[in-house]
């Protein structure tokens, strides 16, 4: 099980984090990115969170693809919303 995976991605005031056709669009002060979703993993929104979750649990390609997919999203979320030098300071 992935420890990175299970947890949610919160959404912060003013990102707007929207799931469509296999893609998913964070837009925020700073800009907008997009990601193509894996067929491996299932992306859900609600209440303010992002949760990721792979479709099939026994299969090493989707659980890779969790945490990764988890990961690159919160990533997305901290880009579109600080300053890219306040990220590794």
């Amino acid at each position: 099980m992935s420890r990175t995976g299970k947890a949610p991605i919160e959404t912060p005031k003013g990102v707007d984090i929207q799931i469509a056709a296999g893609m998913l669009t964070v837009k925020g002060p700073k800009g907008s990115l997009n990601l193509t979703l894996s067929d491996d993993v299932s992306v859900e929104q609600k209440d303010g969170t992002v949760t990721v979750k792979p479709r099939d649990a026994e299969n090493a390609q989707s659980r890779a693809m969790w945490g990764t997919t988890r990961a690159n999203i919160q990533n997305m979320v901290l880009g579109v919303t600080m300053a890219s030098n306040a990220i590794w300071r």
